[in-house]
């Protein structure tokens, strides 16, 4: 997956400005790739994030619309409030993982930006006669990540809005701010170019910019699935682990995919999930890559990304390898993978 894709070209040459290194569209990082991701697990730093599309829905219907529609219970977020949530075909396969932030009257759907038109597109089939208008803001809206233990103070000095709670959404003027979940505290903030730039450079003077990368790693350490167009359609949200980041309502009424998601609950017949591995190699795993035990394809990469000590990953295993066992990238013997301990409690299904 593209790192940033449609990167606006005045907000690319102020990322230009600050010595980011491009290929094409992409943004690489800032000079020094590995200090950047370094950085990023000890200090505070902030990052584009081109590679998070976002999706506008307003009007009277969009939260019933939504609510209708993703594994969420929308109906229960509460104006300034965001949740994960998975969209799903009829089959229960997720077909993207979002973000939903709601405040006052608009809902804004973060994922990946490789799949933002198609399923812009697609959500609109299901608008029919609801009084709903979805917008893909990708290109108007830009995006910057902060991380780090100085957040709310930084936050605080420079009268950034910054929700008191995990999870919550808070407006001032024309920036909206998104507080993540997880062990460190992060927060996205959204606007048009004009003032997230002036951001950007007043947290230039502060804070050290990173590779985007560095922000799909922190991601991947925090358990979080992201699905591109390798994945979508593949997995159950279970599969996931979308029901122990409160990413599925088992308790709402119907939604695509809804009896397949029940009965695996019910039932208990997960035989896969999620799993936290490093890697030594730093080429790193496309998603869909395959992983093997000792002779055979055991599963497959679902996101990846550069770390310090080589790559991390998320990838969909066999419940019986939260044993252990040697396991390998690409081939039988190939890049030895080590599994780690996912960063929040799993909900045992089966």
């Amino acid at each position: 997956m593209s790192i940033a894709e449609s990167v606006d070209s005045q907000w690319k040459e102020a990322m230009r400005a600050a010595r980011g290194q491009f290929e094409h569209d992409t943004l690489l990082h800032f000079g020094d790739l590995e200090a950047e991701l370094s950085a990023s697990l000890r200090t505070d730093v902030f990052t584009d994030l081109s590679q998070l599309g976002i999706i506008e829905a307003t009007g009277k219907d969009a939260g019933p619309f939504l609510h209708a529609l993703l594994t969420s219970d929308i109906s229960a977020i509460a104006d300034g409030q965001s949740v994960i949530a998975a969209w799903c075909t009829p089959k229960g396969q997720v077909i993207t993982v979002l973000r939903v932030a709601h405040h006052e009257e608009r809902y804004l759907l973060l994922l990946p930006a490789d799949m933002t038109d198609a399923v812009a597109r697609r959500l609109q089939l299901y608008v029919l006669r609801r009084s709903v208008t979805l917008k893909n803001r990708s290109a108007d809206l830009c995006r910057l990540g902060v991380s780090g233990n100085g957040l709310p103070p930084l936050c605080a000095t420079q009268r950034l809005p910054l929700p008191n709670e995990q999870g919550q959404v808070a407006q001032d003027g024309a920036l909206t701010a998104i507080r993540l979940t997880g062990s460190c505290p992060r927060a996205i903030f959204i606007a048009e170019r004009e003032p997230l730039q002036a951001l950007w450079h007043r947290l230039f003077t502060l804070i050290s910019p990173v590779t985007p990368q560095a922000w799909t790693m922190l991601d991947i350490l925090a358990g979080i699935p992201m699905v591109t167009r390798a994945t979508s359609e593949k997995y159950l949200p279970q599969v996931l682990n979308l029901h122990c980041l409160g990413g599925v309502s088992f308790n709402k009424g119907c939604y695509p995919g809804q009896e397949v998601i029940a009965r695996l609950k019910f039932r208990g017949q997960l035989k896969r999930r999620l799993y936290l591995a490093f890697g030594e190699a730093r080429a790193l795993a496309a998603p869909g890559s395959a992983v093997y035990d000792d002779k055979d394809r055991i599963g497959e990469v679902l996101i990846a990304s550069p770390h310090p000590e080589g790559m991390v990953l998320l990838a969909v295993l066999p419940l019986a390898y939260r044993e252990g066992g040697a396991i390998f990238l690409h081939e039988p013997g190939g890049i030895p993978l080590r599994l780690q301990a996912m960063p929040y409690p799993l909900e045992e299904i089966s």
